[in-house]
């Protein structure tokens, strides 16, 4: 019989959780570890607190459960003093991990923290005394949300956030002409994007090849004899079409070769270089150099970066003859400390030469005496540096052994991108305030300028994937990641011990 004052329609009624189906389907994903955060005390309060990686017990590669309970190891970044949250008062725990790079998470309260029968032990995939029973109180969800994940550099001191140790980058900044639209869709292409260097090249010295020559051999031999090499990018342009359409480019990387008789007397102004390693030896190579062919010659002296327009004068069979068409051009821009990077973009410390440079006239006069960067003056200041392009050149760091050389990602020695600051923020750790800037990529470079005062195009960047280059490390990571959390879980488990994990970046 229908209810009169209704309309007709059945309820929905909530559908309880089954905490079976739960460990099942974490079983079915079998994350190797886990980020452990407190959400909510016993009280109800809400938290967000990282308590650092643990792992799921297993028993024969399946999730060890007794009941609707699982059971996870100590978390590596749980300090005695910590303890108490984890008593088993009704604490509620949000359990996050990746699975074919997408972020799941989940949420269990805690039982309690209990030893282990021998029996037991001898049973689990890998040996631990006691660990943490939970009984999952959420399902598992994905967090799209983050498409990439974060790559951090600098945790100031802060055990709890893992570093990344393969690939690191020296940052450059420098301003632009050209600021970021308020209102509307912004454009597709810049074609008349400028950088404004803060120092600019003397145009007024006389061009020599020989003290170019000189200059580049001084400049190398300030390094050791093992990073003396130097890298090479030929550009070709062809003629401008008809059509009036930009100059055709290609660009490619022959990456890093040795300097032929540095330490000896100059006789010619010309510098002698290895072939480059991508060469196979055929003659209709790419990465092969021809005369008259443009190149660009990169290296670094101590703590700066150069950058040397060449010309090719001889082709040989081991060997390049490069003529220098410019002085080598140091980089200008200002260094700045990169705390985190990813895909789509970047965490940066501040700095009162960075505010001066995007700000010019409109930065407050006592930016250098340390001030508060609190209050509405600030918010205002902070909201106009929203409005600037601001030209980034990322010079990587690769750190591989021989063993996993196979996830070096192949980078060319710079990466110029166009950024804006979307958010402004003071990080606190414990007395030190730091001033940070988040950064997201906006604009790619669409081509590679042969001298300072070119202009090249600049394209939107839609998704966090366009670059190709930030898509490349995040890729190799990735597989580097999995593959050293695959061999420690191995390792520790033919030794009999609970794996303590390389940390990965947080998600």
């Amino acid at each position: 019989m229908l209810n009169p004052f209704g309309n007709g329609k059945k309820r929905k009624t909530k559908k309880a959780l089954d905490p079976k189906q739960v460990i099942q389907r974490l079983t079915e994903l079998m994350p190797p570890s886990t980020l452990v955060y407190m959400v909510r005390t016993a009280n109800g309060r809400e938290v967000d607190e990282g308590f650092g990686r643990a792992v799921f017990l297993q028993r024969d590669k399946k999730v060890y459960r007794e009941g609707d309970c699982i059971y996870i190891s100590t978390p590596e970044g749980l300090k005695a003093s910590d303890a108490s949250a984890f008593r088993g008062r009704g604490e509620i725990f949000s359990m996050q991990f990746l699975h074919r790079r997408v972020p799941h998470k989940f949420e269990c309260r805690v039982v309690g923290r209990f030893r282990l029968l021998p029996e037991i032990i001898e049973t689990l995939d890998f040996r631990v005394q006691s660990a943490y029973k939970l009984l999952p109180i959420s399902p598992i969800r994905k967090e799209e949300k983050r498409h990439y994940l974060r790559y951090t550099l600098n945790n100031y001191g802060n055990a709890r956030v893992p570093i990344t140790t393969h690939v690191g980058f020296d940052l450059f900044a420098d301003s632009t002409n050209q600021q970021v639209q308020s209102d509307g869709a912004p454009p597709i292409e810049l074609k008349d994007l400028r950088v404004v260097p803060r120092e600019r090249p003397d145009t007024t010295r006389q061009f020599d090849a020989s003290d170019a020559v000189q200059e580049v051999r001084e400049l190398l031999l300030e390094n050791p004899s093992s990073e003396r090499q130097v890298h090479l990018t030929k550009v070709v342009k062809s003629q401008a079409l008809r059509s009036g359409r930009r100059t055709a480019e290609e660009v490619f990387y022959l990456g890093s070769v040795n300097i032929l008789g540095l330490e000896k007397e100059l006789t010619r102004p010309v510098l002698y270089t290895r072939k480059s390693p991508k060469y196979d030896g055929r003659r209709d190579s790419p990465y092969d150099l021809a005369p008259s062919d443009r190149v660009l010659m990169h290296f670094h002296s101590k703590d700066d970066y150069y950058e040397v327009l060449c010309e090719c004068q001889e082709a040989r069979v081991q060997n390049e003859v490069l003529r220098p068409m410019a002085w080598p051009l140091r980089e200008s821009g200002l260094r700045m400390n990169l705390v985190e990077y990813s895909v789509g973009g970047a965490m940066v410390e501040s700095s009162p030469e960075l505010l001066k440079m995007l700000l010019g006239r409109a930065c407050p006069p006592d930016v250098d005496k340390d001030p508060s960067y609190e209050g509405r003056f600030w918010e205002r200041v902070f909201d106009e540096l929203q409005k600037s392009m601001i030209h980034l050149t990322f010079y990587p760091r690769l750190h591989f052994t021989d063993k996993l050389e196979q996830f070096r990602p192949e980078l060319p020695f710079k990466i110029p991108l166009v950024a804006q600051i979307v958010r402004t923020h003071m990080h606190r750790q414990g007395e030190r305030r730091v001033l940070q800037h988040g950064l997201r990529f906006i604009y790619d470079a669409q081509g590679v300028p042969l001298t300072w005062h070119e202009v090249v195009p600049w394209k939107l960047i839609r998704g966090v994937r366009d670059n190709a280059h930030f898509t490349e490390i995040h890729s190799k990571l990735s597989l580097l990641y999995g593959f050293l959390e695959h061999r420690k879980q191995s390792l520790d488990s033919v030794d009999g011990r609970a794996p303590r994990r390389r940390p990965t970046p947080a998600t």
